[in-house]
């Protein structure tokens, strides 16, 4: 038990399992923050690059980086930024459909729900 009964706020001693209820959280927490989704298209990312970048643009992201196989992608706010701890970095692959999608997990799936739309051929 932690807490005392006597007025104070720990019993001695468990202030070594607070520290390890933190590193036991610190350990999990990436797991269930941030995912790796698959985004379908019919056509490869460069015949599509147009409506991806309209997804990205709507959700408040910026191109930060891009290489040759894939876009790195950060938040436009700097409070946005700020209030997800700067970790706000989103990860897409170019090439072949599926396009890979890796990031927070909330903004990763309103992300790929607007890739697939943006994409769908109708």
């Amino acid at each position: 038990m932690a807490f005392a009964f006597d007025g104070r706020m720990f019993v001695p001693g468990s202030q070594w399992k607070i520290l390890g209820m933190f590193a036991l959280m610190a350990a999990i927490y990436p797991s269930f923050s941030y995912v790796t989704r698959k985004a379908l298209s019919e056509k490869p990312f460069e015949e599509k690059r147009s409506q991806i970048m309209g997804v990205f643009e709507i959700q408040e992201y910026v191109l930060e980086n891009e290489d040759d196989s894939k876009l790195t992608f950060r938040k436009k706010s700097k409070l946005a930024r700020l209030m997800r701890m700067f970790e706000d970095t989103v990860t897409i692959t170019k090439g072949e459909s599926p396009f890979m999608v890796n990031g927070p997990r909330k903004d990763i799936l309103r992300i790929v729900s607007g890739i697939e739309s943006a994409c769908r051929e109708y």
